[in-house]
């Protein structure tokens, strides 16, 4: 099989056009918190961890509108200031990552609520966390997914904590996405800005350029990859075309389009 990398340009629009590529803008809107650093996605709804920083409110998880950016609801996360990642369950759970003690937890969606959690030994989770899961099958939730440093380490876990496979990543990933239909992971890091595609068993498939200064949570749901940036503001959250990436062929030339940012 062959699978060709694409590195493409990032266009702002209102929706994706014919002819949309891989890493294409489609739709922009703005944290409602400083330090968007994780993600998940339901798919009509999008949920988005907020550090705060210098201004409240700091530490929650927002409900936002997939479209509109609107927000839905808030709580403040049960790991506070210690929270690395977020996972959407098809069927309406929550998993949250925590930093120090390392381990991940199933949550009410609209509460923060723990139901049940297990320890991650295998790295720090320092990155963040993605459920491996459909929606066309919801309760089937195959792994958690979840990334860190010491040692740069992707790992999947049962529900029940007990470890399905691991592979060594080349540098600090954040926040990953589980892509359901391509069926692989997706990886947002900086130095340099852009977006990793890897299947479970850990090959590089594709990757892509984001113009923004540190790509930090990744969330997939209907065909697109959600990404926000963190570091320096504005606060975006990104709603990026995400098509059939296998069986790609290189386009024989890239036509120059000037990036539009807010």
């Amino acid at each position: 099989m062959k699978v060709v990398s694409l590195f493409v340009s990032a266009l702002v629009g209102a929706a994706a056009p014919a002819g949309a590529y891989l890493g294409q803008i489609v739709a922009s809107f703005n944290s409602p918190a400083y330090n968007p650093s994780a993600l998940a996605a339901s798919g009509d709804s999008v949920y988005l961890y907020c550090y705060g920083r210098y201004m409240p409110p700091w530490f929650h998880v927002f409900r936002l509108d997939s479209t509109t950016g609107r927000n839905l609801g808030s709580f403040q996360s049960p790991f506070l200031d210690d929270t690395t990642g977020l996972g959407y369950e098809y069927g309406g759970y929550l998993w949250i990552s925590r930093r120090t003690p390392p381990y991940v937890a199933r949550c009410d969606a609209s509460s923060g609520s723990i139901y049940s959690s297990f320890p991650v030994t295998q790295h720090s989770l320092g990155g963040g966390i993605a459920c491996q899961g459909d929606p066309t099958r919801p309760g089937t939730l195959a792994a958690i997914i979840s990334c860190g440093s010491s040692p740069y380490l992707s790992t999947r876990h049962t529900t029940a904590g007990s470890l399905l496979s691991s592979f060594a990543l080349p540098k600090y990933f954040r926040d990953p996405a589980w892509d359901y239909r391509n069926g692989v992971i997706w990886f947002p890091a900086s130095r340099p800005s852009a977006v990793y595609a890897y299947t479970t068993a850990g090959s590089l498939v594709t990757s892509f350029p984001i113009n923004c200064y540190s790509p930090a949570g990744a969330a997939y749901a209907n065909n697109y990859l959600y990404v926000s940036n963190t570091g320096n503001p504005p606060y975006i959250v990104y709603k990026i075309h995400c098509p059939r990436i296998w069986q790609r062929e290189a386009p024989t030339s890239v036509g120059r389009v000037k990036a539009l940012f807010r």
